[in-house]
């Protein structure tokens, strides 16, 4: 596959901890391509949603090997402007904030999904999803809740509460938080510097004194839950356990409730395109969904061993070319099969990533046609094709023509030129087999 990652800088990410980078490894183990842009690479022309990308290779020792430099780990190509829908895969990893150029990335993005690009998350289900908000959804997993712009209400939930935690909902990383109790003399002072005198809207949630045990990070990949939760610990101190804040990351099973919320939410939100999500739990209660760029993958990978990676990439894959139409195999003659593979791109807009044809002449053997139908199906199913390392070729798999000119099984690979070559075709086999 050629995956695209829309980033923050390469140079900014941490290896021992960074979930992209853990993506990058599992793809790279794999034999994926790799290619890195950043959200002002993004670009729109020629009614076309474009990417200035650069080929990102994984270089030197990596996180675990002898001698890992984490500042000297990959080597980057320069940009080449290339169509979004010309790769398999995006990964959209641009951490918050979410402003308004966040906004403009997800409508180029959003372009570029209409163009046949599938992009993880789905841009629209992002900008829909604000990852403080969003959890009014779930009330009933959630501690109690407002969001204002009126300081005499955010006064007031702090009065009936007692204690309560002030959020902006644009905020990330544990940034512009404030823990504010009834009797504090500076509450005036927190609710005028975070809502700015009414102009500002702010999230006021109750106090939860389960913080002390942990703010869990429970991840959704594909709709699945992964069976581990990163709690992270507020340092001494702190009401605050971000890691950004300096809290302590602590990998633990999931709890009955972890789970019963995860499991609620999983099919709801992967329904909406949110392939990767990360919930925030505290105690028993709800408190964020984590949709722009979720991390903890790396923590919980190496406290339990759990490769989150793998899932990552088998699910791109799979949703790249759903399980319901993962393929097409074409059994004709020529030159029908040419004329069924133009039909099947007019169909679909692209041809699939699963692509073979088997192309058969009067007087093959009907039991070796078969055989190599089902083979040709099985490696369909199973994802096994081959990566598109050539967007111009068709592969002759299984067979070629012998000194006769008539079809000869068992002589191995050869590659030939589509007709379709320049039409951003995607990697197929074909199988020449005599048949009745």
């Amino acid at each position: 596959m050629r995956i695209l990652i829309v980033l923050d800088p390469v140079d900014s990410i941490k290896t021992y901890k960074d979930s992209t980078y853990a993506m990058m490894c599992s793809a790279r183990a794999r034999g994926h391509s790799i290619e890195v842009c950043e959200v002002g690479q993004l670009w729109l022309g020629e009614g076309h949603a474009w990417a200035d990308a650069s080929v990102l290779t994984l270089s030197g020792p990596q996180l675990g090997e002898d001698g890992h430099d984490p500042y000297h780990w990959c080597t980057q190509a320069e940009p080449v402007s290339t169509r979004i829908s010309d790769f398999d895969a995006v990964l959209m990893r641009k951490d918050p904030p979410f402003d308004a150029e966040y906004v403009y990335a997800t409508w180029l993005l959003e372009h570029a999904v209409r163009e046949g690009a599938k992009v993880f998350n789905e841009p629209r289900a992002i900008r829909d999803h604000g990852e403080k908000y969003s959890i009014a959804e779930f009330a009933q997993f959630t501690a109690d809740t407002i969001v204002t712009r009126d300081p005499v209400r955010l006064r007031a939930f702090v009065q009936r509460h007692g204690e309560a935690v002030f959020k902006l909902l644009d905020g990330m990383g544990g940034a512009s938080i404030f823990r504010a109790r009834a009797d504090d003399p500076n509450l005036s002072v927190i609710i005028e510097t975070l809502n700015q005198f009414g102009a500002r809207s702010v999230m006021a949630q109750r106090f939860l004194p389960a913080i002390t045990d942990g703010d869990k990070r429970v991840l959704i990949i594909g709709g699945q839950v992964v069976p581990f939760a990163l709690a992270r610990i507020p340092k001494l101190g702190e009401a605050r356990g971000n890691l950004a804040a300096g809290g302590t990351g602590r990998a633990q099973p999931l709890s009955a409730r972890d789970r019963e919320i995860a499991e609620s939410l999983a099919p709801i939100l992967s329904s909406r395109g949110l392939f990767l999500v990360g919930l925030d739990v505290i105690g028993d209660c709800l408190t964020e969904i984590n949709v722009t760029s979720p991390t903890c993958f790396r923590e919980i990978a190496t406290q339990t061993g759990l490769r989150c990676g793998r899932p990552v990439h088998r699910g791109t894959r799979t949703r790249a070319c759903p399980p319901h139409m993962i393929g097409i195999l074409v059994i004709s003659h020529e030159p029908l099969g040419t004329a069924l593979l133009h039909c099947t791109r007019h169909i679909f807009g692209r041809l699939p990533v699963q692509l073979a044809a088997l192309d058969v002449i009067p007087d093959e053997d009907p039991e070796a046609a078969l055989h190599s139908a089902q083979e040709l199906l099985k490696r369909i199913n199973d994802g096994s094709r081959g990566d598109r390392t050539d967007r111009h070729l068709w592969r002759d798999a299984g067979a070629h023509c012998g000194p006769t000119g008539r079809a000869e099984s068992g002589s191995g690979d050869r590659w030939r030129e589509s007709a379709d070559s320049g039409q951003g075709a995607d990697l197929s086999a074909r199988a020449t087999r005599r048949s009745e």
